[in-house]
């Protein structure tokens, strides 16, 4: 991966802004990277940045809900959907 990838982001509301810019810009950076062009593993990735008290309890929740989505036996969507 190139750049500098995005500092943590640790649930601080008025923060967000600043990690989603600064994620916006790894991505684009690496968009022919594999990782970051499947829409599946982007959001892990985005969410790999995501860590503390004030948000594991929504990263773990946003986790499953994605793996939901791409569940096979419920007919779900595919990783490479740009939906997730």
């Amino acid at each position: 991966m190139k750049g500098s990838p995005p500092k943590e982001f640790d649930g601080t509301r008025f923060k967000l802004e600043t990690f989603g810019n600064n994620f916006s810009i790894y991505q684009r950076i690496n968009q022919k990277n594999q990782v970051i062009k499947e829409p599946y593993s982007r959001v892990l990735m985005a969410m790999s940045f995501m860590k503390g008290p004030k948000i594991q309890d929504w990263v773990r929740a946003q986790m499953r809900g994605l793996d939901d989505k791409v569940d096979p036996n419920k007919r779900g969507l595919f990783e490479s959907d740009e939906t997730l």
